[in-house]
């Protein structure tokens, strides 16, 4: 068949180039309007021509288009008649043996999860009924002025509330969050006043540059008249037209030169420092208006104590709307009705997966009676039944019927539920029902309440009150000052764009053209030869024509170059705009500091008043919230729509009564049942059986629905560029590009159906190959839910631009492809079947019954050794039966797992459970080894050691614990240490072992230890030639994970996972963080240049991928496999360093700290990383100097431990300052980094230990 909107696209480009074609001719209006006119009329016809095919086409295909299912699709349905029959035999020994809940099998008919399913369904409609009439009758009386009498006569509920000015919340609402703001304007207090006018007057040197002499008028009007775009073109005039050519011609030596000179303009631009200089002062101008807001709150607060006391009065006038009895319950029964509400509407809007289990035989609610036409189907005679009757099954199943039918009647009732819910709950309803909750959550909470307003009203005047004037004038002249250089700081924000964008663009073209500044060359001398060659005047139409040419000849990277061309047309304008702004920029101090605003303020002094009084602030805010909440009391029409959702849910809530009842009904008579029926129904784990067939089949009809949307998937989509980043985005990179995996589905549909039609005439369990055939299919990974979403995005963002993409992922959306997944499943539908037809074929009389012949033997009287060999036995049966049962608790299987790895695991399992090792073994900041032998304690280090802690792991100082316990003279714990697996030929910073660590003139210093230094020669002896093992490491439970999520992770993935798994996740890094989620680029990689998010890795924090939240929110399993997530790299100011595991693992382990011996000193004015690099430093047993350290102090040839070329003095520096007099020490004592420099030291981890008998100690005296 034609493709008629390939042809109307080509119809659309062809008219698109005769416009062109046209304007650049430079045809006469009169002739233009002529051909116009002929080219839409040529164009009418064609697409008539073409609808009236495609019509005919469509037509025919439609009368030819009834045909027979194909034997792929016949024997999927013929599946699934066995699938239903088996799930109802499954469903209907479940109800009467108690097995399965009616709302299990509810929840799953009607794809609702158990816990939302309550709380949507299960709450007394008429106790939520009556407490809304009451409270819409109260406040109808309220809305009475002769009935709401306050103060002043005639006044009613509206009008009094509106009386309480509306900033009172806001107010309440900065008191309470000030404290927490005194971090961030205690930092840009700290910040001084000439830091941006200092850096804004640098950038005047930006006006030496090439680019800052270009005529950009020049450019764009050369950009206007032969660029590629036709939005912007105007009729031209040929004087105007050769003087346009003549000027850009001229431009060609400057532009050729600006764009040379774009790499060293980027360098001088980063060093400038005028980018730090405007995120310090946006710091600043964030702290400045909260020192602003404090003065506007002011006049709240000047008089808190009166409103409040109005607040006080109309929540007790309003006592008989909020107050009910009892208050408790009340307000339970509107939450209820609250949460049902929201559950609801998010039911109306998930499309989240939900595996069938109990009712997978079913593809919808409607099927469970299809089970009764099933029975007497031609097919399930024949295959299943084999002849025999099938009414004894169709009689025993009658209680299934009468509770289907019942099943039935509910769905009517749910959907007619669900379905008015879309309309009845509004956001203006949902709204209205939140703020009933509000209201009756305040009857709970009021006496604490009014206590709280009445306290504050006294407490507050205590807390002063800022001079609104001084603040303002300190303000205003602040503001004055820093201004021109907030002017410059964003027109350079706008230079560095242009620079970023121009690199960008000329990097791209390296590849085709060499590099951008050759492509504008190839550009001028188009230009320059027609127009000095040719007499432009006289032949305008010629030159023109000849310049289009050899544009057109450049290819697609004529777009390219028209970009490049108007990216350096704006860094032109933009230097030109900056010299003059930069003119402005005063020379004299500043005379108004923040640090005097603050001061001037007395914000401090406030933020410490009211950090007082949070517990009064807090409950006085929710107490107003009450009076917002009557502002916005729900109108009649509210209340109609609340009454009718209820009236609905009762319906549905009468019919689950009356399945419940009948359910009780057949249970009490089952007992009456006869033996047939209870023979029919002995089916063993029917509910396993039901799952794994109706699944299967539910596989095979997403397979065969790829090929039924062959029209939709058969071709290739060929998405936009922004199509695939949204894919990637949700984590389907698979479906980037997926035209050739369902190319290869549909073709397998094709051979799946000529094996169905090989084998649908054989035996049932045959049949069961198509099953196996299926197993190599790969599929697609992607769940419906993130196809959904995908869809979703699509159709709201760019629904007009992608709608091929749209139609694609709204077909896609209904399937689960991922075929990999469920391979075990279908390869074990033959036993399920075959254990189908060995129990179908004894209820249908095809088996005989087995004839037992019993013979009696009469034995001698039992001896007394047999007796004795029966008690012996019987005795060994219950130590085995009772370890048996202890192994199958949760403590039985973690006791039996450690026995296995203790004498059979291997390297690989002790390391998986060592990677926890600095979390487990950490009590209280210390490491439970290190700290017993520190204190000499035996008992706690044979716990720690009996709880698998790691025995190896090395203090700060580099010792590990046999080192320190040798050390001591401490013989009972080297022994216990050395039972326990302690490596015994480990050296310390000293490079000695722990035998070596006894002191040789001990007698002379230590004579008090003699005993016991012998003890432990003794004792190194007697085990110096056995090896001991290592005590296993307990598991780390995942309830023991603390997670946090970086920033730049997804908002509403982690706000789901927190929500999911809220015991284990924080919304702030703390010390005992485990696992720092990130989000990572499509190959896996942390990219980032951010010092307090690589503290993570360097504190061996588990770093993780952002895909784990999303794939733990699909299978909650999945938490406890966080190894699967693990980030692996991490890339650094363009470079990729493959670290990330080796810092985890060093980590976990304490090894040898990495900065041991290393002296660390910061040589820069203003450092804001401080406290950061201090905790990496001194972590990793490095020492932060307050001072400078001087090397008088330190041994000339010391080195630190890991790192034994380089000076052990580290100074980190910001380049301001010079300090080639210490880079150059002759004694090499000093090692210069940059912040960045160290960063990369760190990240490459690189160890060039200190192989010295005796190294020398850094400082003096440390010896």
């Amino acid at each position: 068949m034609v493709n008629f909107y390939q042809i109307l696209c080509s119809s659309q480009k062809l008219q698109k180039t005769l416009v062109l074609v046209f304007q650049n001719k430079n045809l006469s209006k009169e002739k233009s309007k002529k051909l116009y006119a002929n080219m839409h009329t040529v164009q009418f016809i064609t697409v008539f021509s073409l609808v009236f095919a495609s019509v005919s086409t469509v037509g025919t295909a439609s009368n030819g288009g009834n045909q027979e299912p194909s034997d792929f699709k016949k024997i999927i349905e013929e599946f699934r008649i066995l699938a239903r029959v088996t799930n109802a035999i499954s469903l209907h020994v479940a109800a009467i043996s108690r097995k399965i809940s009616v709302e299990d099998v509810l929840s799953e008919l009607f794809q609702v999860d158990p816990i939302p399913y309550r709380k949507m369904v299960l709450f007394s409609i008429a106790n939520a009924t009556a407490e809304l009439e009451r409270m819409q009758k109260t406040y109808a009386l309220a809305k009475n002025p002769s009935i709401f009498r306050v103060a002043l006569p005639g006044v009613n509920i509206s009008n009094y509330f509106k009386g309480l000015p509306a900033e009172l919340n806001h107010a309440l609402s900065f008191y309470v969050n000030l404290p927490r703001l005194m971090d961030q304007l205690n930092e840009a207090r700290n910040i001084p006043k000439d830091n941006l006018l200092i850096a804004a007057r640098t950038a005047r040197g930006l006006s030496k540059t090439p680019c800052f002499n270009i005529s950009y008028d020049d450019i764009n009007k050369f950009v206007v008249y032969f660029g590629d775009d036709t939005t912007n073109y105007v009729e031209r005039d040929r004087d105007e037209t050769v003087a346009t050519l003549e000027r850009f011609n001229s431009q060609r030596k400057l532009v050729a030169e600006c764009l040379t000179q774009i790499p060293k303009l980027e360098e001088e631009i980063k060093n400038m420092g005028l980018k730090k200089a405007y995120e310090d002062h946006k710091m600043v101008m964030r702290s400045r208006k909260i020192v602003l807001e404090l003065a506007v709150v002011s006049n709240v607060g000047r008089h808190l104590g009166v409103l409040l006391k109005d607040l006080n009065e109309g929540l007790n006038l309003t006592s008989f709307i909020w107050h009910s009895q009892p208050p408790k319950e009340t307000f339970q029964v509107i939450s209820q009705l609250n949460d049902s509400m929201f559950e609801t509407d998010f039911y109306n809007y998930d499309y989240s997966d939900m595996e069938f289990s109990i009712t997978a035989g079913f593809t919808e609610t409607k099927d469970l009676l299809k089970v009764f036409d099933d029975l007497e189907s031609p097919w399930f005679k024949s295959k299943v039944a084999r002849g025999a009757s099938t009414a004894k099954l169709a009689k025993a199943l009658q209680p299934y019927r009468k509770i289907s039918e019942i099943m039935l009647s509910l769905k009517e009732a749910w959907d007619n539920w669900t379905e008015a819910s879309i309309d009845l709950l509004t956001t203006d309803v949902l709204t209205a029902a939140e703020t009933l909750l509000i209201i009756k959550k305040f009857d709970l909470d009021s006496v604490k309440i009014f206590r709280s307003i009445d306290s504050l009203g006294k407490d507050f005047n205590k807390c002063g009150q800022p001079k609104i004037d001084v603040i303002s004038n300190l303000l205003n002249t602040f503001d004055t000052e820093q201004l021109p250089a907030e002017k410059v700081a964003l027109e350079f924000q706008d230079v560095t764009k242009s620079v970023s964008k121009i690199k960008s663009r000329s990097k791209s073209l390296k590849s085709t053209r060499g590099n951008g500044t050759k492509l504008v060359e190839q550009l001028f001398a188009t230009i320059d030869k027609p127009v000095t060659s040719l007499n432009p005047r006289s032949n305008v139409p010629l030159v023109m024509q000849t310049i289009e040419i050899k544009i057109d000849s450049i290819g697609p990277e004529s777009v390219d170059l028209f970009y490049l061309l108007k990216r350096v047309s704006m860094l032109a304008e933009s230097l030109q705009k900056l010299d003059n702004l930069t003119e402005q920029v005063p020379q004299q101090s500043a005379s108004v500091s923040f640090q005097e605003i603050l001061e001037q303020s007395t914000i401090s002094e406030m933020s410490q008043c009211v950090e007082k009084l949070k517990i009064p602030l807090n409950d006085t805010i929710n107490g107003l919230r009450v009076y917002q909440a009557f502002d916005r009391f729900p109108n009649s029409t509210m209340f109609d729509n609340i009454n009718q959702y209820l009236a609905k849910l009762s319906k549905v809530q009468l019919e689950l009564k009356n399945i419940q009842k009948l359910v009780l009904t057949i249970r009490k008579s089952n007992q009456k049942a006869g033996k047939l029926d209870s023979f029919i129904l002995t089916l063993q784990n029917p509910n396993h059986l039901t799952e794994n067939l109706g699944r299967s089949i539910h596989i095979l009809e997403d397979l065969y629905e790829v090929k039924n949307k062959e029209e939709q998937f058969g071709r290739d989509p060929d998405f936009s560029q922004d199509v695939i980043e949204e894919i990637a985005d949700k984590g389907l990179e698979e479906w980037r590009r997926p035209y050739k995996k369902l190319q290869g589905l549909i073709e397998g549909v094709d051979e799946l159906d000529k094996v169905a039609r090989r084998i649908r005439n054989s035996s049932l369990v045959n049949m069961t190959e198509i099953f196996e055939r299926a197993t190599q299919f790969q599929g697609i990974p992607g769940s419906r839910e993130k196809l959904n979403d995908v869809y979703e995005s699509l159709s709201e963002h760019m629904g007009n631009e992608e709608e091929e993409a749209v139609k694609f992922f709204e077909s896609a959306r209904d399937l689960d492809l991922d075929f990999a997944k469920h391979n075990l499943r279908l390869k074990t539908v033959r036993v399920t079947v075959t254990t189908l037809k060995q129990y179908f074929d004894e209820i249908f009389g095809h088996v005989k019954p087995k004839t037992v012949t019993v013979e009696k033997h009469i034995e001698p009287a039992v001896s007394w050794k047999l007796i004795l060999i029966l008690c012996i036995a019987f005795v060994l049966f219950l130590i085995i039966a009772f370890f048996g049962i202890y192994g199958l608790t949760e403590n039985g299987r973690a006791w039996y797992k450690n026995v296995y790895l203790y004498w059979f695991g291997s390297a690989e399992d002790f390391e998986k459970r060592w990677r926890y090792s600095s979390f487990m073994d950490t009590i209280d900041g210390k490491n439970s080894v290190l700290d017993a032998v520190r204190e000499g304690n035996k008992t706690s280090l044979l716990k720690a050691l009996k709880n698998g802690a790691y025995i190896d792991a090395y203090n700060k100082y580099g010792n590990t614990a046999l080192h320190v316990a040798t050390k001591f003279a401490l013989p009972d714990h080297v022994e216990l240490l050395i039972r326990y697996g302690a490596d015994r030929s480990l050296l310390n910073y000293k490079n000695l072992t722990p035998m070596q660590y006894i002191l040789p003139d001990f007698e002379k210093k230590y004579p008090e230890r003699v005993e016991n230094y012998e003890k432990i020669r003794k004792i190194y002896g007697k085990y110096e030639k056995k090896g001991f093992r290592s005590s296993v490491p307990h598991a780390f439970p995942d309830s023991s994970f603390h997670i946090w999520m970086d920033d730049a992770t997804d908002v509403k993935l982690c706000n789901r996972f927190m929500d999911r798994f809220r015991s284990i996740t924080s919304d702030e890094a703390m010390p005992t963080t485990t696992h720092c989620v990130v989000r990572v680029d499509a190959n896996g990689m942390l990219e980032t240049d951010r010092l307090d998010l690589l503290l993570w890795v360097f504190h061996g924090v588990i770093i993780v991928k952002e895909q784990w939240m999303a794939d733990c929110l699909d299978n909650p399993k999945l938490i406890g496999r966080d190894v699967d997530y693990l980030v692996e790299n991490v890339k650094f100011n363009g470079q990729v360093y493959k670290t990330v595991l080796t810092w985890s693992e060093a980590m976990a382990k304490s090894e040898m700290p990495y900065l041991l011996g290393a002296y660390v000193a910061v040589v820069a004015t203003d450092y804001k990383n401080l406290l950061t690099l201090s905790s990496i430093v001194t972590t990793h047993g490095g020492v932060m100097m307050n001072t400078f350290p001087l090397k008088e102090h330190f041994n000339k040839g010391s080195h630190p431990y890991l790192h034994a070329h380089l000076g052990p003095l580290f100074l980190i520096h910001d380049g301001s300052m010079d300090l080639s007099v210490y880079k150059n020490d002759v004694d090499k004592m000093y090692t210069l980094f940059t912040e960045e420099e160290f960063i990369v030291f760190m990240l490459k981890r690189e160890i060039n230990r200190d192989s010295r008998v005796n190294p020398v100690a850094v400082m003096i005296g440390d010896e």
